[in-house]
């Protein structure tokens, strides 16, 4: 939003009074929906996402013969994967099941803000789900002795850019735009530093509670080696594995999935809690 700090609670409201073909996003060859979306006094919000390519026909075949058939879907039908989300308006943190073909973070904030853009209090709506950093990324960036390249791209926060760097700020604000990238790279042979410049910044907001990072990426020799090797941010994303128990045709069950997000939820809730007590 360009007009002041968002009231989550009241656009989730707003959003799930949206019939549910309003809350679809379509490309060119895909499309992702969200029909389900529950908000909870206890300031969270809970969402079934389904992702699907578009004029693809499901392909059956039978073991027993040997052969092979296509199933026919509707025009208006896709073969999809469901994707379960929680958000929690308190923490600002969104926690999303990953399926390896299913919707993504993206995908999902894709279909929210361009269902929020529908209605005319949110017409200037941009949603955007930042992954949280988990430590180790900051533990590995300590570890390099030298760095040749360093690169952070970053996504629009509310109110405002960030003031991590000045003129990053107005470049972005004057150009108006929803992301940004800085990459710096050394001089041959040398290292950037460590201690000013975007290598401190990047370890900053690394650890800032609220992400704005889309992605970072820092290239160089870690101590005790000579190969280069790199670092980003995907490999370093904060998750928690779980055994997710299936139903009679091989899916997730809501329930189960949606407890034990509650409980990865509530952890990070205590967390942060901590966090800022300190």
């Amino acid at each position: 939003m360009d007009d002041g700090q968002v009231d989550y609670l009241a656009l989730f409201r707003d959003l799930r009074k949206l019939k549910p073909a309003a809350r679809t996003f379509f490309t060119s060859n895909k499309v992702v929906a969200i029909p389900s979306l529950t908000v909870y006094k206890s300031r969270t919000v809970r969402l079934q996402a389904y992702e699907g390519p578009t004029d693809v026909q499901p392909l059956i075949y039978d073991a027993d013969d040997g052969t092979e058939r296509p199933a026919p879907v509707n025009k208006s039908e896709v073969v999809a994967t469901k994707t379960h989300a929680l958000f929690d308006l308190e923490t600002r943190e969104a926690i999303i099941e990953y399926n390896h073909r299913g919707a993504k973070a993206q995908d999902i904030a894709a279909v929210l803000g361009a269902a929020g853009r529908r209605l005319p209090r949110w017409r200037g709506l941009y949603i955007e789900l930042n992954p949280k950093i988990d430590r180790a990324f900051v533990e590995e960036l300590n570890r390099f002795d030298r760095i040749r390249l360093a690169s952070i791209r970053l996504a629009r926060p509310n109110v405002d850019w960030s003031d991590f760097s000045d003129k990053f700020t107005d470049f972005a604000a004057d150009s108006d735009a929803q992301t940004g990238q800085v990459e710096m790279n050394a001089r041959r042979g040398q290292s950037l530093s460590k201690t000013d410049g975007l290598v401190p910044a990047i370890r900053e907001v690394a650890q800032a509670d609220d992400s704005i990072v889309k992605n970072a990426v820092v290239r160089g020799v870690r101590q005790g080696e000579e190969a280069e090797t790199s670092l980003t941010l995907h490999d370093h994303k904060a998750h928690q594995k779980v055994s997710a128990r299936l139903d009679e045709h091989g899916h997730a069950r809501d329930e189960d999935i949606e407890k034990k997000m509650r409980a990865f939820s509530r952890a990070r809730r205590a967390l942060r809690r901590r966090s800022q007590k300190r």
